[in-house]
């Protein structure tokens, strides 16, 4: 919007340095016929100025909206997927529950995730295992 009323004030300056050197002449009579007829051109302007600037901003709105959706469905399905893994390694999770899901969307994995006390799991898996410094070590991989 600056840059637009910013042109507007320079082809005005511009106009007025040209109907100047032309020969025109500034006085009382011509700001009197010119003003009321550029103030109305002006408002006009401005305004269909600011409906094409919120046209083009609803439509990059719009996009943004569109490309935010997609990237948050991805973003939550890793999320409940790396839940579902972290539950499976666990195993407090089998490949059975994930079939029970009909979109795969895994939401039963976050769920069940916020109902566990992964540190006490954690614990108890290490204290029963049978080499403790390879448990600790070992990551699955996927």
């Amino acid at each position: 919007m600056k840059k637009v009323s910013l042109a507007i004030f320079v082809v005005f300056i511009a106009l007025a340095f040209t109907f100047y050197a032309l020969g025109g002449s500034f006085g009382r009579r011509f700001w009197l016929d010119f003003l009321p007829g550029l103030m109305a051109n002006l408002v006009v302007l401005a305004l269909a100025v600011l409906v094409i600037d919120s046209i083009f901003k609803k439509e990059r709105l719009e996009k943004l909206e569109q490309t935010n959706v997609s990237q948050s469905r991805m973003v939550q399905f890793f999320k409940n997927r790396f839940a579902y893994l972290l539950l499976e390694h666990l195993a407090l999770a089998t490949k059975a529950e994930v079939h029970n899901d009909p979109n795969l969307n895994f939401e039963f994995a976050r769920d069940s995730l916020g109902e566990t006390d992964l540190a006490t799991v954690f614990y108890n898996k290490l204290m029963a295992a049978e080499n403790r410094e390879a448990f600790a070590q070992v990551l699955p991989r996927y």
